[in-house]
């Protein structure tokens, strides 16, 4: 279930595409938060820098900090913590952590996917690989990072993303080899991702809880059977451990309530919602698009559970791709309604909270597309035209429209940028 050297040289292209894009950043001049080479010197950018470099040279003086609710320690803090190390900008290190989260999170979809559907095309991990592309034309066609600021740059929930997809593959190696360790090795991790970034209970813990609610309540699985019942008990036991422990630390050192329900809020945060997403999905061409293929994502997921799960069973169907989908579609829901039922929509930055959705659901254009053509005799040739369509336009487009062409300035320039904000306050 090795990937692909494809696979792995369609992932080092797109990371060095996304780098392209990052240098080109330095040409966007337009001021906003999202915009430019702002997304990483700003303070949400930079809050991890700073604490590494307190805890590296003065762990003492944390103890006078004011710190959130979330402490986004695993892999979000280890990661800035490495760039601190090997590097004394702070420009260069947030840039550093941002290639490494993409790298991430490009590697551990592709393992998912092929732990899902062992047989999955290559050109299948292409197009999962490239889907993603869209945020990056949409960066460099509009000169702004968007909706991939919050998941590159701000360290704004991109670790519970990578957690739930480290988790998730830890389950599906659990339930398919009976091997406790996995088991173990997953109940350490939601443990230690619950007290980095509380949002992992919406990202994984409520969704495997559905999921496994469903397959029994459809009587897919014996609600007897031993693996089921032990993730189950892990999933309670673990979660209710890591709220609790995470619940101390952060009244303890910030004094408040982690995911505090604002229920007066309910009805603006409704709103909010309701009025954001329409003006950020019809931005432009590239965010329609993005948009459409979610929801395609979205529909054609339910309508493969509609036929799976009203089927009679069958020896032949493949559930652990089913049980994928239930997840995702619990996932993709979930995240939408969490911030607005918990009343804590407060604006278009909120939009960080159910990003990874959009995300997953580009990537699931492989997997997808991959299992509606599994009985196809020219399933390689159709996928590959699509993903080899996909590479050429996509890179051609970026490439093309690339404005730095000079590597060694544009890494000259992160040195030495200084925000003019912080100019002018230098100079007050």
């Amino acid at each position: 279930m090795k990937l692909s050297t494809v696979t792995y040289i369609a992932g080092f292209i797109l990371i060095g595409l996304l780098i392209l894009i990052m240098f080109d950043s330095l040409n966007f001049n337009n001021p906003y938060f999202w915009n430019g080479y702002n997304v990483i010197t700003n303070s949400d950018s930079s809050l991890l820098y700073q604490i590494s470099k307190e805890f590296i040279n003065h762990p003492a003086s944390l103890h006078d900090w004011d710190f959130g609710t979330c402490f986004y320690i695993f892999p979000n803090l280890l990661i800035m913590m490495l760039g601190t190390l090997l590097f004394s900008n702070p420009s260069i290190v947030v840039f550093f952590s941002a290639i490494v989260i993409f790298t991430l999170q490009l590697f551990l979809v592709n393992l998912l996917f092929k732990k899902i559907l062992p047989n999955i095309s290559k050109y299948s991990l292409i197009i999962t690989n490239f889907a993603i592309l869209l945020f990056l034309i949409n960066t460099i066609k509009n000169n702004e990072f968007g909706l991939l600021t919050a998941n590159l740059f701000l360290p704004l929930h991109s670790g519970a993303f990578i957690n739930m997809l480290i988790a998730t593959i830890l389950t599906v190696i659990f339930l398919k080899t009976n091997k406790w360790k996995y088991l173990v090795i997953a109940a350490i991790l939601i443990v230690l991702s619950i007290i980095s970034d509380f949002i992992f209970y919406i990202y994984f813990i409520v969704p495997v809880f559905v999921t496994i609610i469903t397959l029994v309540s459809f009587r897919k699985i014996d609600y007897k059977n031993k693996n089921l019942i032990l993730l189950f008990a892990t999933i309670i036991v673990f979660g209710a451990i890591g709220y609790w422990v995470q619940r101390i630390i952060a009244i303890r050192i910030s004094g408040i309530m982690p995911l505090r329900n604002m229920s007066d809020n309910i009805i603006n945060s409704f709103h909010g919602i309701i009025n954001d997403i329409p003006h950020l999905a019809m931005a432009n061409k590239i965010t329609i698009t993005i948009s459409l293929l979610t929801i395609c994502c979205f529909i054609i997921s339910i309508y493969i559970l509609i036929i799976n799960l009203f089927k009679p069973k069958k020896q032949d169907t493949n559930w652990i791709f089913i049980s994928y989908l239930i997840f995702f579609v619990c996932f993709f829901i979930v995240s939408f309604l969490a911030p607005v039922i918990n009343g804590i929509y407060l604006g278009i930055d909120c939009v960080r909270y159910f990003l990874p959705v959009i995300y997953l659901a580009l990537f699931n254009t492989g997997l997808l597309i991959d299992y509606l053509l599994r009985n196809s005799l020219k399933k390689e040739i159709y996928i590959g035209v699509i993903a080899i369509s996909i590479l050429l336009v996509s890179g051609i487009y970026i490439i093309s429209n690339f404005h730095e062409n000079n590597p060694k300035r544009a890494i000259s320039k992160i040195y030495n940028y200084y925000p003019t904000c912080v100019s002018a306050v230098d100079k007050l």
